[in-house]
């Protein structure tokens, strides 16, 4: 294999290789974002060439057992990598889109707990399900997700009634733009 260009900050280190194919990723001490480079055959010419492309992300299997409903609540895994002001950590959702599949995207809102939404205009006054502690749902950051990053609450699924999921239906449509008509 041809000598690839590599930045010089970090250790380089083949994570994948295949008969046409090599991924480079950093395994950098430091706190820094390092692209990952991959180097790919040209297999008509047989010259290496860089691509910018990342590898494809595994597919992992669904926790909960049927897809999910619209208005239906659930816990999700946002992601650990996460930079402010995205949602992290593991936190209700509601599922806002409707015809989801156990395998595919689904649309949620995320909620919070945070006192402080009380003086955001983004954010609705959820009713207390089930005893739980009072909770927001930010409109300003539907997010669509994997299936498999949401699990099930103890029990039946709680499913926020046809009000407060207007509320925060309209909401988050107040929030996306519309479009200018000429």
């Amino acid at each position: 294999m041809a000598a690839i260009p590599v930045e010089n900050h970090g250790n380089w280190l083949f994570a994948k290789r295949s008969k046409n194919h090599s991924t480079l990723a950093c395994n950098c001490e430091s706190r820094k974002v390092c692209k990952s480079m991959t180097t790919a055959t040209n297999e008509k010419s047989g010259e290496n060439q860089e691509d910018d492309s990342i590898s494809r992300p595994t597919r992992v299997a669904p926790r909960i057992k049927s897809a999910p409903k619209i208005r239906q609540l659930y816990w999700c895994d946002f992601w650990s990598d996460a930079m402010l002001p995205e949602m992290w950590k593991t936190r209700p959702v509601i599922v806002l889109s409707h015809k989801n599949t156990l395998h595919g995207p689904c649309l949620i809102v995320p909620t919070s707990t945070d006192p402080g939404n009380v003086n955001d205009r983004w954010a609705c006054k959820l009713p207390r399900i089930n005893g739980c502690r009072e909770s927001w749902a930010i409109c300003n950051q539907p997010t669509t997700v994997s299936v498999s990053r949401l699990s099930q609450f103890a029990g039946r699924i709680p499913l926020l009634d046809r009000q407060a999921f207007n509320e925060v239906h309209a909401l988050v449509l107040k929030w996306i733009p519309s479009l200018q008509t000429a």
